[in-house]
């Protein structure tokens, strides 16, 4: 048992109780991902009643049309549905944007008014070498891709020329959106009254975190202006213009059917168009769960650092510090994450950081002035452990330089403490502690 005995027992104690310490952080690492579960809920529940997620698609229409195939054994009639693309597609988008809360969380939605102007080619049926006898006029339809409903405000009214149409709710097939508006042709007077014709349209949506669009005509322009002060342009194409200001931002994109991979016109499910969706989220700062997942990701430096400094003054001063005290700086540690989530969800993450920060570090600190009865010491502790946090703190405003200004930090440390204890002799140091722990106690 004589291994277990002076420093080398002590490291091989402390090397227990840091694997010990993290069973909490994983309980805590599985209390963020509850919150956050929880926050997700919230917002799910706010949007489904509002509106979610947008995708604009189209309009496009569908031509459902028949032929007949000769199998060698009978002649069977065969239905295929045609998509045909516009040639052109303007939209001019007015978004105000607004937060709400559930709870303690807040939800990023916005209002939408879009109006959409367009133009389909001539002479489709001849386009499309298509009769017209052999078009299925009853499930003809013009479609405009919605991709949630619910945050349709107001009834959408197709123009043409100078008819009107109002478009009834769904799609007649989901070959190419899975859901929208649609209006429905009774005949072929109808599909030529739409060539070459300028359409109109006027879409008051709902809708929350992104919005974006699908590029079906030729040459589509998108215009959008918001009040909302940070955007994250996403998706297949980036906008050609924006501007962001204090009021708001402006964007402006120009897409060509070139710049996609599928065509003006299909039969069935040949292309999927979502894949050429591009559009704006409403950014919002990384949320405060995210950045308490970043910050547990150093806990264990945090454990092994606090351990070390109790061990080092362990050995300096002579002190015999008992594992439960080990246990007890491994619990304040992990208490700092407690207070950081359970304050961020209230006062934001810089405010709750420095609180936790600074509460923990005076525990930590004071309780070492308490076990080593020096004030010196409890100054030591308290500053490595400020520097500790204040160094965390500047990693996780880096982000995309986080991961090197890290390894330069964990370098250097390891550098210092390589420096320190150079010319330590360890051996010494074990005889001593064992001679000491065998020199029989006075009384």
């Amino acid at each position: 048992m004589r291994v277990f005995q002076g420093i080398n027992g002590k490291l091989i104690v402390i090397g227990v109780l840091v694997l010990v310490m993290l069973i909490p952080m994983g309980m805590i690492g599985s209390l963020v991902d509850e919150r956050q579960s929880r926050k997700y809920q919230a917002i799910a529940d706010v949007t489904s009643k509002w509106g979610g997620q947008q995708t604009l698609s189209g309009p496009f229409i569908t031509l459902p049309w028949r032929t007949l195939v000769d199998t060698g054994e009978e002649v069977r009639e065969l239905v295929y549905q045609r998509h045909v693309l516009p040639d052109e597609l303007n939209v001019r988008v007015s978004m105000t944007s607004e937060i709400r809360q559930r709870g303690i969380y807040e939800v990023v939605l916005y209002r939408t008014v879009l109006d959409i102007e367009g133009q389909f080619p001539a002479d489709i049926l001849d386009e499309q070498d298509l009769q017209a006898d052999d078009v299925l006029w009853s499930k003809s339809s013009l479609s405009l891709g919605i991709s949630d409903l619910a945050g349709i405000q107001q009834r959408i009214v197709l123009n043409i020329g100078e008819q009107s149409h109002e478009m009834a709710p769904g799609v007649l097939n989901k070959q190419v959106v899975e859901s929208g508006v649609n209006y429905r042709f009774s005949g072929p007077d109808d599909l030529t009254n739409l060539e070459s014709k300028r359409f109109k349209l006027q879409v008051v949506l709902n809708g929350s975190d992104q919005l974006n669009f699908v590029p079906l005509a030729v040459e589509n322009t998108i215009k959008l202006t918001s009040d909302w002060l940070s955007p994250s342009f996403d998706g297949a194409f980036l906008p050609d213009e924006r501007e962001v200001t204090e009021d708001g931002f402006t964007a402006r994109w120009s897409v060509l059917n070139l710049n996609r991979n599928y065509p003006q016109s299909w039969d069935g499910t040949a292309y999927q168009v979502e894949y050429s969706a591009f559009g704006v989220s409403l950014f919002v700062a990384a949320d405060v769960y995210q950045q308490a997942t970043r910050t547990i990701k150093y806990a264990l430096l945090f454990i092994l650092s606090a351990f070390a400094a109790f061990f080092s003054f362990e050995l300096v001063r002579g002190s015999r510090v008992h594992p439960f005290q080990y246990i007890l700086v491994g619990f304040a540690v992990s208490v700092f994450y407690l207070l950081l989530i359970s304050l961020s969800e209230h006062i934001g993450f810089d405010g709750a950081y420095g609180i936790a920060a600074l509460a923990i570090t005076l525990m930590i600190g004071s309780y070492a002035g308490s076990v080593f009865r020096q004030t010196r010491v409890a100054l030591i502790i308290s500053g490595v452990l400020a520097l500790l946090y204040g160094y965390l703190y500047a990693l996780l405003q880096l982000e995309d330089y986080s991961l090197l200004a890290g390894s330069i930090g964990l370098f250097v440390g390891l550098g210092v403490v390589m420096y320190l204890s150079r010319r330590i002799d360890w051996y010494q140091l074990e005889y001593t502690a064992v001679k000491r722990a065998a020199q029989p106690k006075d009384g």
